[in-house]
């Protein structure tokens, strides 16, 4: 993550900003705006290490253990950042979820769940969005946990198909010009 400064200094404000908001909301200061930018920091955060992650793992031209973590934790980081975006939405927007129980605010873990059965298109979720920004927000995970999976299996096939190139080729292939 920390091959780009820019990139770096980036995610540290938005994790300086997570953490500086909610300390205030630890500390009692529980105003909505307080908590909906405490969360939007810390959504920041997760999506600018998963998008540090995808540049590293597009960097490497060779298929290493290190990739594979990386596909996994990219997952995740998505997941988790658009959980706090949900929460977003339902501080922003009440009742934006419905569940058996009819809960203006749902728990931190039953969007977290929401948001790794959206992504991962189990539809296990006995959560559902049901205001516009929620169901939008929900198709937007949707759209981007499929390109993400179609994308990483492709990447991943590739760099294996690479590393097993024979050498005469490997080198041809590298050295070939542009017009060919």
């Amino acid at each position: 993550i920390r091959q780009t400064p820019m990139f770096t200094i980036l995610g540290l404000i938005f994790v300086a900003g997570a953490i500086f908001f909610s300390s205030l909301i630890v500390l009692g200061l529980r105003y909505t705006w307080i908590m909906i930018v405490a969360h939007l920091f810390e959504a920041s955060a997760y999506f600018s290490a998963a998008y540090g992650l995808l540049r590293y793992m597009f960097h490497d031209r060779y298929l290493t253990k290190d990739e594979l973590f990386a596909a996994g934790a990219v997952f995740t980081l998505l997941a988790w950042g658009f959980a706090f975006l949900y929460s977003i939405c339902q501080l922003w927007v009440p009742y934006s979820f419905s569940d058996p129980d009819l809960k203006a605010y749902q728990p931190w873990l039953d969007l977290l769940f929401l948001s790794f059965s959206v992504q991962s298109a189990t539809g296990l979720s006995d959560v559902m969005p049901v205001s516009p920004v929620a169901r939008m927000l929900a198709i937007i995970q949707m759209f981007v946990g499929v390109m993400y999976l179609a994308l990483i299996v492709s990447r991943l096939i590739a760099l294996q198909y690479i590393s097993h190139l024979p050498k005469q080729t490997h080198i041809q292939h590298k050295h070939r010009k542009p017009e060919e």
